[in-house]
């Protein structure tokens, strides 16, 4: 994964993708401020990482095949079985409302309730970044989704994702 960090080196800065929102006059406006071209003073893993569609991908696929990519181990297996796992405490039913359906294992969302959640099956897991990019893996029928959108809307994303699961289970 090359292409992953918490910046975007200076000479690769001219890769980088704009990240856009709905104008208040309509149209869309410019939101990306730079921010993730100089080196932050704090690498945060749950917030700040950069990446291309590529690298996303081996991540997702790496997790789909329970921790091994290209023939080569990167994570046990018994690691993968916890972040999939279903970690909130006890009388904490899901995640949040917006995401109807979902646990919370080591990183990832996870599917709890496949009706709930418009058809993707249990157990399979997610997770999106704020600039729209998101992805799931399903274990159950061997599928891998990556999608980017780079739009910081969130209630946007959420509809999208929504739309993405509908097409693709039901």
């Amino acid at each position: 994964m090359a292409d992953t960090g918490f910046f975007v080196p200076a000479d690769k800065a001219h890769r980088f993708a704009r990240q856009y929102n709905q104008a208040a006059t309509g149209g869309l406006t410019r939101t990306d401020t730079g921010q993730f071209l100089s080196k932050p003073k704090f690498f945060s893993g749950g917030g700040g990482l950069t990446s291309t569609a590529s690298d996303y991908m081996k991540f997702a696929q790496m997790h789909l095949n329970t921790g091994e990519l290209d023939g080569v181990r990167i994570l046990s297996e018994d690691a993968i079985a916890i972040m999939r796992s279903n970690l909130l405490p006890e009388g904490i039913d899901n995640i949040a409302n917006i995401y109807p359906g979902n646990v919370f294992g080591v990183d990832f969302a996870v599917v709890s309730d496949s009706v709930a959640f418009n058809g993707a099956p249990e157990g399979t897991h997610w997770w999106w970044g704020i600039a729209g990019s998101w992805f799931w893996i399903d274990p159950v029928q061997n599928i891998v989704f990556v999608g980017m959108i780079q739009n910081d809307n969130i209630f946007y994303s959420i509809q999208t994702h929504a739309a993405m699961r509908e097409l693709l289970y039901n």
